[in-house]
């Protein structure tokens, strides 16, 4: 069974609002729901926008307007058919920085090994744009412990 993971925050977001831009990135409508629930009860976002595929929401972050007062909280699914979460924030992390400069990434898991655990650890460290690891489904207390950190 899986523990908990927390990362330490490579970079916070200094802003003057506790609102954000969501993205939430998960093959299961199941789990994009919970994490849509979770966020709305929080009143920290000022939009929500949720993708059953990494491509669809990597052709949306690519043309979507960006926001350069509000953060973009990235919630990527790490084990999703066709492109997982690692090679989603590979492909995040090459557009340019104008596009990502607001963006922070969590992983997030529901049943990973240990060994896999590592594995994934060691590639997450490599790309920026990742801050941190979270259990699914997404909890409040989750969810308000990555919001405190992105103030």
């Amino acid at each position: 069974m899986c523990k908990n993971i927390q990362f330490t925050f490579k970079y916070m977001f200094v802003k003057s609002t506790n609102k954000f831009h969501w993205i939430i990135v998960d093959d299961s409508k199941l789990d994009c729901f919970i994490a849509e629930k979770i966020i709305k009860d929080t009143d920290h976002y000022k939009t929500i926008r949720s993708f059953l595929g990494a491509e669809e929401a990597l052709e949306y972050i690519k043309t979507a307007p960006v926001d350069k007062e509000i953060g973009t909280i990235v919630l990527v699914d790490l084990q999703m058919p066709i492109m997982n979460g690692l090679e989603f924030a590979e492909k995040v992390d090459t557009l340019p920085r104008e596009i990502t400069k607001n963006f922070k990434m969590v992983m997030t898991f529901s049943t990973v090994n240990q060994f896999n655990l590592e594995k994934f650890r060691s590639q997450i460290k490599e790309l920026k744009l990742i801050t941190n690891l979270a259990n699914k489904p997404l909890t409040s207390n989750n969810l308000n412990y990555l919001i405190a950190g992105m103030k």
